[in-house]
């Protein structure tokens, strides 16, 4: 019996290796994310073009674009898997990754905040394979669902958890701290720690956490945790 050479069987391999990780790649797409609402002044920026331009209503923001709103504006983003991301003024995202599978209904989205405050109504995940995280300056948040808002200065971000559980921790760093309902994660560019405080101790606290309210005293956020209530007028 003839023997196939080595050399064939291995070029065999490869190319149906090839067709089996094509085969995958095909099931795998971008989620698509709409603009829902806009008050006062926002604007996208495509990688492609590098510039900025005004955003609009209806308008389909793609992976790697960024989204920035001014002062007294406020911008509402719809995930196509039901998430609900709300800018408040003067803040800056980027949609950093955008993918679903919908062959083992599996997601993976990052979003980069780099200033700014924003409320989050993450759709819980029934995958586990599926990933939704926020990255910050100095902060890597981690959810499965829940609703929570985020405050991003230049040295330091706030996460606090409204409903559900967020794993945070420090960017650069493997130690990740679980934040659950009614607490807020601190994370200082200058300590090697997450930090977690109670919002009952933070309403009692005189010093520079105050300097932070608790995020729903600004989003407010109703019963049935919908976005669209968010107030803008004090941010």
């Amino acid at each position: 019996m003839q023997t196939i050479p080595h050399t064939v069987r291995f070029v065999v391999s490869i190319l149906l290796l090839i067709n089996i990780s094509s085969f995958s790649q095909n099931k795998i797409t971008q989620e698509r994310v709409t603009i829902k609402k806009i008050i006062g002044k926002a604007e996208v920026r495509s990688p492609t073009t590098g510039k900025w331009r005004s955003a609009r209503v209806g308008m389909i923001v793609k992976p790697k674009w960024d989204v920035r709103t001014y002062v007294e504006s406020s911008l509402e983003l719809v995930f196509e898997s039901g998430t609900v991301i709300k800018l408040g003024e003067n803040s800056v995202v980027n949609l950093s990754i955008l993918l679903k599978n919908k062959s083992i209904s599996a997601s993976k989205s990052k979003i980069k905040v780099a200033s700014g405050q924003i409320m989050a109504n993450v759709k819980k995940m029934i995958n586990k394979k599926s990933k939704f995280e926020f990255e910050t300056p100095t902060a890597v948040a981690s959810i499965r669902g829940t609703v929570l808002g985020i405050f991003v200065q230049k040295n330091k971000t706030v996460v606090d958890v409204y409903k559900g559980r967020v794993a945070v921790r420090k960017r650069g760093t493997k130690k990740v701290k679980l934040i659950t309902t009614r607490n807020r994660a601190v994370v200082n560019e200058q300590e090697s720690e997450v930090k977690m405080y109670k919002f009952e101790e933070i309403q009692q606290m005189s010093d520079s956490l105050n300097t932070v309210p608790i995020l729903s005293d600004v989003f407010v956020v109703d019963s049935i945790v919908k976005i669209d209530s968010i107030k803008t007028d004090t941010l």
